[in-house]
């Protein structure tokens, strides 16, 4: 990747949601306890003691408001909404892919490649999010918002 590569916003943001899909392939037991199985108590609390998943976070929402800003998505999108949108896509897929539920010869990454590319595509038009995200379990605290996306 270029330098350019590097301080574009929507290519990091691209990025970050595809290595997501990729963990449920390359640690899809704990993919699945973390995301899909009901019988684990919700990480949702535990969230806000990582800092990794809050700077993560923090980072896409600023990646979000940066493309807003540079007006390649809709300025209608709230950032933390939009981020959940494009986390709830990718979690589909993956959750799709691990449990096997394509038909054969469906390709699980080729439809998981569509549907970010798809998801991405729909923010460029006039879309307006509706969605309210609390603070958990992606949200950041606000000194942790706040650094990262000054540094971003």
């Amino acid at each position: 990747a270029s330098a350019q590569g590097a301080a574009d916003p929507l290519a990091r943001l691209r990025r970050g949601l595809w290595a997501f899909y990729e963990f449920s392939k390359t640690h899809p037991e704990y993919f699945e306890l973390m995301f899909v199985d009901r019988s684990v108590p919700s990480l949702s609390q535990d969230f806000q003691r990582f800092e990794f998943f809050q700077e993560t976070t923090a980072r896409a929402e600023a990646d979000i408001r940066a493309c807003i800003e540079r007006g390649q998505f809709s300025k209608a999108l709230n950032p933390p909404a939009a981020l959940h949108v494009l986390w709830v896509g990718m979690l589909g897929a993956a959750t799709i892919g691990l449990a096997q539920r394509l038909a054969p010869g469906e390709n699980p990454d080729a439809l998981a490649h569509d549907l970010l590319e798809s998801l991405l595509a729909g923010f460029t038009t006039n879309i307006r999010t509706t969605f309210v995200a609390s603070d958990c379990p992606f949200r950041a605290a606000d000194g942790i918002t706040s650094k990262v996306a000054h540094h971003a």
